[in-house]
């Protein structure tokens, strides 16, 4: 590589971002068990960030986990409550809600928000 010219990239390295609040804590309805045998019966979700070459953007997903296919997603510049809730709403619009539904998201700061 040196001969040619070319370096390695070095990114940053990563912090932890998220800080759980005990107070918010829910129950795991799932019990840790992702068996499932039917589509609409466990949707999974999670929020990443990227950066692109103006700003960071934030994602949040939702899964259909007997499928493996997104249900619904949203993208934003910022990390507000609003985000991780557009995700179930594009998914009940596309999918509708189901009996014995159960949407799982792990804890992060967002996970702990309530709306009322």
């Amino acid at each position: 590589m040196r001969l040619v010219g070319l370096a390695g990239h070095h990114p940053r390295r990563l912090r932890c971002t998220t800080v759980s609040d005990p107070l918010t804590q829910f129950p795991d309805l799932i019990r840790r068990d992702f068996a499932s045998t039917a589509t609409n019966q466990l949707w999974v979700g999670d929020i990443t960030y990227f950066r692109t070459g103006e700003r960071w953007l934030y994602l949040a997903v939702l899964l259909d986990w007997f499928s493996r296919r997104v249900v619904g997603w949203a993208i934003s510049d910022h990390l507000r409550s609003e985000l991780p809730l557009e995700a179930p709403r594009m998914a009940l619009v596309r999918r509708g809600p189901a009996p014995q539904q159960i949407p799982h998201i792990e804890r992060g700061c967002q996970g702990g928000c309530r709306r009322h």
